[in-house]
């Protein structure tokens, strides 16, 4: 993953910036072809075709050039956000691109770059407050930092990760995940759903990587 975020980092500066199709496939040689050669048998052969696909000019004139060069662009993003809703954790493959990803320091831009959107609404309860109040700074995670308040949503980044929610214990929500554990203090007559499935008074397994976007609502009522 470290690899391929490297590569989609350099891509995106560079489209726009090609005349000649040699200039491009010249591009492709140097910096893409050798993360093929050494992980491409590893890669889901769906998400190998979609990138392969994007490598092959059909119009050679210098806008055809930079719309591969974007469209490239945008599927080597999929395959990130693929790997990402396999479970960050999930797989052999992944696996495999985290010990990459840690070896060149990439694992903190992965957690950005594959970044989810949660949003948050308040349906009945006092004003919560989410800027200064989660103990741990976490890639990728980024909460407003006004007070949600009654009837109002907010939009937050959450990374990709799978996590444990524990709504078995009285006057709490526990979330462990990543190797920590947050305890979060829920009074019991307060209802938490997470994509419409309720997170109390059991145990729920969640995956962050195998949607874009979700939906939580905390409720007062």
């Amino acid at each position: 993953a470290g690899l391929l975020l490297s590569f989609h980092k350099r891509l995106k500066s560079s489209c726009g910036g090609f005349n000649k199709i040699s200039e491009w496939y010249g591009y492709l040689k140097d910096h893409l072809q050798p993360i093929l050669n050494e992980y491409g048998d590893e890669l889901p052969p769906e998400m190998l075709k979609k990138i392969k696909g994007a490598m092959k000019l059909t119009d050679e004139s210098k806008t055809g050039i930079n719309e591969a060069c974007q469209a490239l662009q945008g599927d080597i993003g999929k395959v990130a956000a693929g790997l990402a809703g396999r479970g960050f954790f999930g797989s052999t493959v992944l696996g495999t691109f985290l010990v990459g990803a840690l070896a060149v320091g990439g694992l903190v831009a992965y957690l950005k770059f594959a970044a989810v959107t949660l949003t948050l609404t308040n349906d009945g309860c006092d004003a919560m407050t989410l800027s200064g109040n989660i103990p741990v700074n976490l890639p990728g995670l980024s909460v407003p930092p006004d007070p949600i308040r009654n009837g109002q949503s907010a939009t937050l980044t959450v990374p990709p990760l799978r996590a444990t929610v524990d709504g078995t214990s009285p006057g709490g929500i526990t979330v462990t995940t990543f190797g920590f554990t947050l305890r979060f203090a829920v009074d019991p007559s307060i209802r938490v759903t997470l994509d419409g499935e309720s997170l109390n008074g059991k145990r729920t397994e969640v995956n962050l990587g195998n949607l874009p976007t979700h939906k939580a609502i905390v409720s007062c009522r």
